[in-house]
């Protein structure tokens, strides 16, 4: 076989070619070439510079020769052949991360996929599954491009190398129709780089066309979201809701039940206490005193009614086989206060404490810890709830819209106790805010006691045309009017008083 010489001017003395990659108009291959490994020589004289190569795969008897203008246009068109492949890998690529982005964007489930090239290191490449309506959308005109036939996984085969020796000869005007049949010619040369080697592995990149428009299916899922969140939150609202209301409900009805089974434990011991004491009228006798106005009382002042009426007494006795803590009897005229009262260590207990000492919110009358009844402090004070059912003080706090205000009759409070029988007189009524100013027992001189009975005679709501002065004692009843903690209070004087010897 003859040797096949070619001329080359100024051809690189190595040439290599890796990873070129080539694009068929019906098909997308991904292509790594073999490593084609070229060992220039140098021949020639002068100014002329040639490369030999030589190619093992044809015949060593063959010679042929390439002229300057033939060789330029394929040298040419390899390198427009290998830069038009670059860019339609770059292209590939710049597609393949939209299209991750947009499978990225959609939440799309990834799915791994690992290519491997004829590179000892393997890279790994993750592939997402594709939502179908963008991507139909995205890469739909280049459909029948873009398919790529899936080529099944082979072993690496040896690397096939091809050498071609070309030996410089003389120019001359050569015709490539002209050329021998086994001479090599510039198309046998470009097909020959555009051959796929057995190690080129490619996958299937599948593109599957949407069953509806991304903007209706995206449309879709924001009105689903919206109709969710609606409803969800409609929902949370209602169950909110029921929440409050039952637990307002649960509330008011076990103070409602409460406050009946109260009301009746209240009664039950006040008949209890009816049967067990008698409340007897006394009338005056040496033990009775009358305590001497220091100003002078116009001859039509109730006061010389009130003077006239008489004391009330009870046995304690049978109370304190109940209660050892009782300390005397009140009765209000033009109200339901008919009860003993009684007194603690503080004023808390009674709050929430009945006479007989069983837990009560309707508590009972009390006398302030800080009085002291075998010797009458300047100022005593009885405290008690003031119930809707009338009971305690619950007819107290009614004074001032009940007409008890009409009846001068009403303006007497009569008390019983262990050591006297007295009767007061009232010279001031009136509602205030929740305060503890009226609250004092004892002054420091009569100047502060003066100014106080002044304070209280100013703040009632009705002119019953008695005076006070510093020798003067009074009386102090208190209730709670409502829950904000305005409070309706009532004072009155000492009139007359009967010390008890039996």
């Amino acid at each position: 076989m003859k040797k096949v010489k070619k001329i080359v001017k100024k051809i690189p003395q190595t040439t290599t070619i890796n990873k070129t990659v080539h694009q068929k108009s019906d098909k997308k291959t991904i292509i790594t070439s073999n490593q084609v490994n070229k060992t220039p020589m140098k021949k020639g004289n002068g100014k002329q510079k040639v490369a030999i190569w030589k190619d093992t795969t044809y015949s060593n008897n063959q010679n042929t020769k390439i002229v300057k203008p033939l060789e330029k246009k394929i040298r040419k068109e390899i390198l427009a052949s290998s830069k038009k492949a670059k860019n339609e890998q770059d292209l590939r690529q710049r597609q393949e991360k939209e299209r991750e982005r947009q499978i990225t964007h959609l939440k799309v489930i990834p799915k791994k996929t690992v290519i491997t090239t004829t590179k000892a290191k393997q890279k790994k490449m993750v592939k997402k599954k594709p939502n179908l309506s963008l991507i139909a959308k995205l890469f739909k005109k280049k459909a029948k491009k873009e398919i790529v036939k899936p080529v099944k996984k082979e072993a690496k085969k040896p690397v096939i190398t091809s050498t071609i020796i070309l030996t410089p000869v003389k120019k001359q005007q050569l015709n490539p129709t002209s050329l021998p049949s086994n001479t090599i010619k510039p198309q046998t040369l470009k097909e020959e780089f555009n051959q796929p080697t057995p190690s080129s592995i490619t996958n299937e990149i599948p593109v599957v066309t949407p069953p509806i428009k991304m903007e209706k299916r995206t449309k879709e899922l924001k009105q689903k979201k919206k109709e969710k969140k609606i409803f969800t939150g409609k929902f949370v609202t209602i169950i909110i809701l029921i929440c409050i209301f039952s637990t307002i409900l649960t509330i008011c009805t076990s103070k409602i039940l409460q406050r009946k089974k109260d009301e009746k434990s209240i009664h039950n011991q006040v008949v209890e206490i009816q049967k067990v004491v008698n409340v007897e009228e006394v009338t005056d006798n040496d033990n009775t005193t009358i305590i001497e106005p220091v100003e002078e009382i116009p001859k039509f002042n109730p006061y010389w009614d009130y003077i006239n009426m008489n004391l009330i007494n009870v046995d304690f006795n049978s109370l304190k086989e109940t209660n050892d803590q009782v300390k005397g009897w009140i009765q209000v005229n033009g109200t339901n206060i008919n009860y003993p009262f009684v007194q603690a260590s503080d004023n808390k207990y009674y709050l929430t404490h009945s006479f007989n000492k069983s837990y009560n919110l309707a508590g009972w009358v009390f006398l302030d810890y800080r009085n002291d009844l075998s010797q009458l402090n300047k100022n005593t004070i009885i405290y008690a709830h003031g119930r809707i059912d009338k009971t305690m003080f619950g007819s107290l706090k009614n004074i001032l819209t009940n007409g008890f205000l009409n009846d001068p009759n009403n303006f007497v409070v009569k008390l019983s106790t262990e050591y006297e029988n007295t009767l007061w007189q009232v010279f001031s009524v009136y509602r205030i805010p929740l305060t503890s100013d009226y609250l004092k027992t004892t002054f420091v001189n009569d100047k502060q006691f003066l100014d106080f009975t002044k304070m209280l005679t100013d703040r009632s709501a009705h002119d019953f045309g008695t005076t006070v002065n510093e020798t003067d004692q009074i009386l102090t009843l208190s209730t709670c009017y409502n829950d904000d903690g305005e409070r309706v209070v009532l004072h009155a004087k000492l009139i007359k008083k009967e010390i008890r010897t039996y």
